[in-house]
């Protein structure tokens, strides 16, 4: 390959002290020109003690300095910034740690937003009665899903020993953590030019740019889907023959088809996948969870869809699986060849020739492709008294910025993003949530894909078992 290694290393000048890195063009998107909020949301029924809760995340936030961090515009670029400390090391600022009382839980539960100019995480609380709401946030820039679940797992370890002993052992701070591109570079690892990305070329997507005006934040719009531990358990005993990222893979991706309410059921439609890929164990020695900032990579596919057959459960599942295969398969060479780095920390803008290309033959804007993320069985450790009722991860993105003046006389205009799908399961259960931003999907398109994830799923847990050994 022709690469060239990365980084986000530079030398900061002795008197601004308090700068601690430069954001890396893989963390900035997250910050601007709107901040995204990556979280983690457990809903708990128990007894639960916010006194002890309140010392855990003081311990947290002590042994991980990047919470009480902020971010903010900087000379060349936007920069982290450390939290100013007193002289006994006690950040008077910082991450927030917000409790409210409530008659109900309110359903859905209201998106979390980090304000990062002023830190980078915080803690909520919503208790009701022995019902109770616990949000660990992050603005994106400073980490992804992995680093969150591994932050609230210490959180929750945390709280069992305040609960024991009224404290929580004294962990010296750690540094800042990398960015992708800083510990790709500290490893000697090259990165090529080829990310694959140009399988997505061409691809539709039913979605777009919203038209109108927002007179406030303009929040995703959010479908979570819940299935029993019956079903759950008949889909994984399917996914035996094909693998759970492959079998849902295919499950999601032919579900989006049902999107295009207005196009023949039988039309094939090409459509886009990004598949994210967790780098952690794939680059040598396995990553700390909390060490790097965003270390999630992709895998581009396409492929053609229709919504036929509607009826027949066998045969719906049976594409869905042949597309799930195919989306897989791109995965682990793609990881070979480098292509998934690429795609993560490669470079984000055309080359001399492509740009020279698309001048003389000008394109329609691209449409985005689907995201599929599965992040596998999700588990955190919870003292005796409180038990998971739900826990599911959450991200967050004003996109306001993004509306079309209703007169501007623009014609539709793809969205930057499409679906993000992320899969898991919690406490048993099958889990998917679906976000788009908010206003560039109808109800209409939203409640169509829901009841054709539903349905093949279904299909799945009946249909698609293993073949006998």
């Amino acid at each position: 390959m022709t690469d060239e290694t990365m980084t986000d290393e530079t030398t900061i000048d002795e008197t601004t002290i308090d700068e601690i890195r430069p954001v890396a063009p893989s963390e900035a998107g997250f910050l601007s020109p709107a901040p995204t909020t990556c979280a983690y949301e457990s809903t708990l029924v128990g007894r639960l003690d916010v006194d002890a809760l309140a010392t855990s995340f003081a311990a947290l936030r002590w042994h991980h300095p990047a919470l009480d961090a902020s971010a903010r515009p900087g000379d060349a670029g936007w920069v982290f910034v450390s939290a100013d400390r007193g002289d006994d090391g006690v950040c008077a600022s910082g991450a927030p740690f917000t409790v409210e009382t409530v008659a109900e839980l309110p359903e859905p539960a209201p998106a979390p937003v980090v304000d990062p100019s002023r830190s980078l995480a915080a803690l909520s609380v919503v208790t009701s009665g022995d019902r109770h709401r616990v949000t660990l946030a992050f603005n994106h820039a400073a980490a992804d899903a992995g680093t969150v679940i591994g932050l609230f797992d210490e959180l929750w370890s945390g709280y069992a020993q305040a609960l024991a002993t009224g404290s929580v052992a004294d962990l010296p701070p750690v540094e800042f953590p990398r960015s992708a591109e800083g510990l790709i570079a500290a490893r000697g690892i090259r990165v090529g030019t080829d990310s694959g990305r140009e399988r997505v070329e061409g691809v539709r997507w039913y979605g777009a740019m919203p038209v109108g005006t927002s007179t406030g934040p303009c929040l995703p719009d959010v479908t979570s889907l819940r299935f029993s531990p019956e079903v759950t358990a008949r889909f994984a005993r399917a996914a035996e023959d094909h693998g759970m990222s492959a079998l849902l893979s295919g499950v999601l991706l032919s579900a989006e088809r049902a999107g295009f309410v207005d196009e023949p059921a039988d039309l094939p439609i090409r459509v886009g996948a990004l598949t994210l890929v967790d780098m952690r164990r794939r680059l040598g020695e396995p990553v700390d969870p909390t060490s790097v900032t965003n270390l999630v990579a992709a895998s581009f596919a396409a492929v053609d869809l229709t919504t036929a057959p509607t009826s027949d459960p066998a045969a719906a599942v049976a594409a869905a699986i042949a597309v799930g295969a195919e989306v897989a398969g791109n995965i682990r060479p793609d990881l070979q060849a480098g292509r998934c780095l690429a795609a993560m920390v490669g470079p984000t803008e055309p080359g001399p020739a492509v740009q020279e290309a698309a001048e003389q033959t000008p394109i329609a804007p691209a449409e985005p492709a689907i995201t599929l993320s599965n992040l596998g069985i999700l588990h955190i450790d919870l003292p005796d008294g409180l038990v998971y009722e739900d826990l599911r991860p959450r991200m967050t993105l004003d996109s306001a910025f993004l509306h079309i003046p209703p007169d501007a006389g623009l014609p539709r205009l793809p969205a930057p993003v499409a679906t993000i799908y992320q899969a898991f399961t919690v406490a048993g259960r099958l889990a998917v949530e679906a976000l788009t931003l908010g206003g560039a999907t109808s109800p209409q398109a939203r409640a169509a894909i829901a009841d054709r994830i539903t349905f093949l799923v279904g299909a799945a847990a009946e249909y698609a078992l293993p073949a006998q050994k």
